[in-house]
């Protein structure tokens, strides 16, 4: 975020830039319903901030439908719809306080002013409560700060006490187009100003809706609109300062706490289980591999005690460097599904430590808050249950494979063919030796050795 002193000096410089061109400034004479502000404790909270959006050129009568009859259900704002359709969402959602919302100069917003004129006072005369016009992004490109004005204000004129909300198209502009932008919008006499039409390159930021809210300042209303997904990119958006929030997904959005209880619930439960999942797989990894070396050393030593009824010292030499090389291969194996299982098993402990922080942090709030929150404490009790039994008390086996205990069989036994080998080596040499081999290659050697110096 741009520090404060820095902000309104830009905000000084570019306002004055405005009034040099005699731009004049006008009230906003629109009536908004507002509502009392929820604070948001879980998705379905949002509802009262949501228009819920349709306004894909595929839209069909049945969407309009859908759309109403989940803005009826969940409650929502409102419901922002085409022109074309206002009059059906209308219909729909008579005998409720949902607002119909509509868009002109959409989504580009390079029509003439009069053709957004003549949109705008079509749309209220079909019974839009709410106009989200956008603003000619190409004319502020240009500087053309009194055309930009001059476009908004006669919409705003038109609609008289309907309020009119003005699209800045912000992942288009630079942060002075941003700052004239808002300024402008302002001085037109606008309710709100509005982020994204959703269908450019970028939605609203958490950034931009901070930097709008510190320039309108609490006379307008923001409405951040495009990207917006997910309950905690949702309730951001309002904590950043949006008063309203132009949502496509806000059926997903307010149904996230439905998967378990609350959306905070549902990702520890799942970190959980994705990271016991990945515990689980290399701890069992582990110890296939460590049964596999024990049926293949098993074998291997049944043939070296074969051999040792006859003595056969190279195949004791033989056997020392196998049990090396295999020892060597399964250990560099099992130190790297041993680091994942660490890594794993310190997900897990830290996982176990929240969620001990959490039953604190609910028995606090059972007392402040009594009988209200018990049912959500009760739930979360519950969970906490489950995920334990599941996940810490039940595979008893696993849980030990985090050790280093496997490492240390493993080198234990790379030690044991080291001792071996040298053994065997020792007794082949001599073995050697006494049948004169020795001798009889270290006398070649010589003669070559001779030959080569003459």
């Amino acid at each position: 975020m741009i520090p404060d002193k820095l902000l309104k000096y830009e905000i000084g410089k570019i306002k004055k830039k405005i009034e040099s061109l005699g731009i004049p400034s006008f009230k906003c004479k629109a009536v908004i319903k507002k509502k009392e502000p929820k604070v948001i404790t879980k998705p379905l909270d949002l509802a009262d901030y949501i228009e819920h959006t349709a306004l894909k050129p595929q839209t069909s009568h049945q969407d309009i439908l859908d759309l109403c009859n989940q803005a009826r259900e969940y409650q929502f704002r409102g419901v922002c719809v085409n022109p074309l359709y206002i009059e059906e969402a209308k219909e729909h959602l008579k005998g409720t306080d949902c607002l119909i919302v509509t868009v002109i100069g959409f989504p580009l917003g390079m029509n003439l002013t009069d053709t957004k004129v003549n949109e705008a006072e079509n749309a209220i005369r079909l019974g839009a409560n709410e106009i989200d016009m956008v603003m000619a992004v190409g004319l502020l490109k240009s500087g053309d700060y009194k055309g930009v004005f001059e476009d908004i204000q006669k919409v705003v004129i038109l609609a008289k006490t309907i309020p009119v909300k003005v699209i800045l198209e912000t992942s288009l502009l630079e942060r002075e187009e941003k700052i004239a932008a808002c300024l402008l919008t302002k001085r037109a006499g606008a309710a709100f100003v509005k982020t994204s039409t959703g269908f450019s390159s970028g939605g609203a930021t958490i950034e931009d809706v901070k930097l709008i809210r510190a320039i309108v300042g609490n006379e307008m209303g923001v409405k951040a609109a495009g990207g917006i997904r997910d309950y905690n990119t949702a309730r951001a958006m309002i904590e950043a300062g949006a008063d309203r929030l132009g949502c496509s997904s806000s059926v997903k959005i307010v149904n996230e706490e439905k998967k378990s209880g609350t959306a905070k619930n549902n990702n520890y439960e799942a970190v959980l289980k994705y990271t016991w999942d990945w515990f689980s797989y290399h701890a069992n990894q582990r110890m296939v591999a460590l049964r596999f070396f024990i049926i293949i050393m098993g074998a291997i030593g049944y043939i070296f005690i074969l051999g040792i009824s006859k003595p056969n010292f190279l195949l004791i030499l033989i056997f020392g460097l196998l049990c090396i090389g295999i020892a060597k291969l399964f250990w560099i194996i099992d130190v790297r599904n041993r680091e994942l299982v660490q890594c794993a098993r310190d997900v897990l402990d830290k996982l176990e430590e929240k969620m001990g922080w959490v039953e604190d942090d609910i028995a606090v709030r059972r007392k402040d808050r009594g009988r209200k929150c018990l049912d959500e404490c009760v739930e979360y009790d519950l969970l906490s249950k489950r995920l334990k039994d599941r996940y810490t008390r039940k595979n008893k086996k696993l849980c030990i494979t985090y050790s280093y205990m496997f490492s240390r069989a493993y080198y234990y036994v790379i030690i044991m063919g080291y001792i071996i080998s040298i053994i065997g080596a020792i007794l082949l040499a001599i073995q050697l030796y006494k049948s004169k081999i020795l001798i009889n290659i270290s006398n070649y050697l010589q003669y070559i050795s001779h030959l080569i110096s003459k």
